[in-house]
């Protein structure tokens, strides 16, 4: 593979680790995890929190919690696939000057 190949390859390689990370941030900031039917808001200590949103629907709290979190972890492995790969791109532009 030449370097002017492998550079573009980095390059598009970037842009869908970029966009896939974007993806990933906007997903954890929409997730949610629905209360089940009928249940007050708030908890008790050692149990189940549910909370409403601005709209009042009913929402887990730990669970919706727990699910950000994964979905903000996609998101940071994703970032830093691009960042890697931005690294390799410049490293082979001072490489080849």
């Amino acid at each position: 593979m030449t370097i002017d190949v492998l550079a573009s390859t980095l390059n598009a390689a970037t842009a869908i680790f970029g966009s896939l990370s974007a993806i990933a941030w906007v997903r954890s900031a929409r997730f949610q995890v629905p209360a089940p039917p009928n249940v007050g808001l708030g908890g008790v200590l050692g149990g189940d929190v549910y909370d409403e949103d601005a709209s009042g629907r009913r929402f887990d709290v730990l669970e919706t919690l727990k699910g950000q979190s994964r979905w903000n972890s996609y998101a940071a492995w994703l970032a830093a696939g691009a960042a890697a790969c931005q690294v390799a791109v410049a490293v082979r532009g001072f490489i080849d000057s």
